[in-house]
């Protein structure tokens, strides 16, 4: 049974805000260096909206391991050993293992075509990388055994070895109201291989159902996102999930029987606060204005949802707004939109600064806001390549009511990030 924390006896399960008491209803929180605190803090208050406390919506190797159980037991016939719907994986601090694991993933006793090497908690990308061949593996995985783990004072005293899933990596945002789940966002990622990083963010572009005019490509786009928003749902299941929002990222393999395959997933999060504007534009709410509403329609046994008595007219609006919502979003119109990571190519001594080069950006028709970590930079000060998230330079926010727009504009932005910074 989880064990109640010291650091909640600092908070009382009610705020003083300006004189009121105010019930405290749930507890979120944006990334994921917070979702072990906030699962904890929801758990100790002995709230309502508390999912109670499993380190499986986090720690990479045991979210995988919970989900296919959950397959095994609940699934009418037994997943294929060789295309499960969950990630294949071993969890080791000896390499003799994990390359008796890699070696076991093809019929032939090869190495397969890529794996992938990451410490089984972290975030951002950090400490993640593809090696193609046994010799690459074996050196990746040395490279991290030992090294400074993803909480302080500890360290990566074992290597997640997962195989490596080819095909289109989606982002699933989630809102779940006892038990009741909602996607409330998808979006498409493009990530691609860059400055010796195997996964560089380029762009998160919103996606969902479109209007279908009755073309096969619009029927077969509606049926994929249907298909992944669906798993989304079985892997909230899984990880027993009854409330709050969750950050979900899933890929759909290539291989034709293989499917949708889980990738990570964040339980207590939201995607980020810079997305919420393009999904308002797009589908008209956020997982934000959702996960409120999911919390404050609580209605207590002896309360009825259209009764007029204090409080309860305001949960009863927000009950009307969650059953409003979609269990898959669907796009307005024709619009798009899309998140631009900044990449940058070079690494070195600016030799001059860069704001003036960015002048470009605000000639895009479709650029809501932008946002430079080294907009401030002066000539002489130094930069370095983009090799994850956390190393990108920033990012341009792109949403218009047409989606031919957005995509013109991403593309004069991949052009211009070759030559954005000039160093020395």
């Amino acid at each position: 049974k989880p064990q109640k924390q010291s650091f909640v006896q600092l908070t009382p399960d009610r705020f003083d805000i300006n004189g009121t008491l105010v019930d405290i209803l749930g507890v979120v929180c944006e990334s994921d260096t917070g979702l072990r605190v906030s699962e904890q803090y929801s758990f100790d208050l002995d709230l309502s909206t508390s999912n109670g406390v499993n380190e499986g919506r986090r720690d990479k190797y045991m979210m995988q391991e919970q989900l296919k159980q959950y397959f095994l037991s609940t699934s009418t016939s037994k997943p294929s050993p060789s295309r499960p719907p969950y990630i294949r994986q071993v969890l080791t601090d000896q390499w003799s293992e994990a390359k008796a694991f890699l070696l076991s993933l093809e019929e032939s006793g090869e190495f397969p075509n890529a794996c992938v090497i990451k410490p089984s908690r972290g975030a951002a990308s950090v400490g993640v990388s593809k090696a193609t061949n046994i010799e690459d593996a074996e050196k990746q995985f040395n490279l991290l055994l030992g090294t400074p783990g993803y909480a302080n004072g500890t360290v990566s005293d074992a290597v997640l070895v997962q195989e490596w899933i080819g095909g289109v990596e989606y982002a699933v945002d989630t809102v779940s109201r006892n038990g009741e789940h909602k996607v409330v966002a998808i979006w498409r990622y493009d990530k691609r291989a860059m400055n010796g990083g195997p996964f560089v963010y380029f762009c998160t572009e919103l996606d969902g159902l479109r209007n279908c005019t009755g073309s096969e490509s619009e029927r077969l786009h509606n049926e994929e996102i249907s298909t992944v928003a669906e798993y989304a749902v079985e892997v909230l299941r899984a990880l027993c999930v009854q409330w709050g929002p969750a950050h979900i990222e899933i890929m759909l393999a290539s291989d034709p029987g293989r499917g949708p395959v889980l990738i990570e997933a964040n339980v207590g999060r939201f995607h980020g606060q810079e997305v919420v504007q393009l999904s308002e534009r797009c589908y008209g709410y956020s997982a934000p204005s959702v996960c409120c509403d999911a919390y404050l329609s609580q209605i207590d046994a002896t309360e009825s949802v259209d009764s007029d008595s204090d409080g309860v007219s305001e949960r009863s609006e927000a009950w009307r707004r969650w059953k409003g919502i979609p269990h898959i979003p669907r796009v307005l119109g024709t619009a798009g939109a899309r998140i631009v990571h900044l990449v940058s190519y070079v690494e070195g001594a600016l030799s001059e600064p860069p704001r003036h080069r960015f002048n470009i950006l605000t000639e895009l028709p479709s650029l809501c806001k932008w946002s430079l970590n080294c907009e401030g930079a002066v000539e002489g000060e130094q930069v370095q390549r983009t090799v994850d998230l956390d190393t990108t330079l920033g990012y341009a926010l792109l949403q218009h009511e047409r989606k031919e727009q957005v995509d013109l504009d991403y593309a004069k932005l991949i052009a211009f990030q070759e030559d954005m910074l000039v160093v020395k």
